[in-house]
């Protein structure tokens, strides 16, 4: 399970081993006409991902953000908000399902 408990965290996971700072989320959510394109701008402008091959290094999960991890972003930030709202906390599987 994942808990969240009162505060906003810094960090959220927005995939099984992704995380993503809250600023970071919250400009996503500002921006948001489409999760693909957020996607796409973000690998092109600040993941520098053609300066690592991490599957070379061993990496085994992956350096490309998704519209998935988009999409999750924002479903986790938005019920952070309201949890923060109602004062309680937030916790679903792992999986996020």
């Amino acid at each position: 399970m994942r808990t969240y408990y009162g505060d906003k965290p810094t960090y959220i996971q927005i995939g099984e081993h992704q995380f993503a700072e809250r600023k970071l989320v919250g400009l996503w959510v500002s921006l948001m006409v489409s999760a693909t394109n957020c996607a796409r701008s973000y690998d092109m402008a600040l993941s520098q991902q053609q300066e690592h091959d991490f599957a070379a290094g061993g990496w085994q999960f992956g350096c490309v953000l998704t519209p998935d991890h988009i999409w999750d972003a924002f479903i986790i930030l938005t019920l952070l908000d309201y949890n923060d709202r109602k004062h309680t906390c937030l916790h679903f599987p792992h999986t996020g399902e």
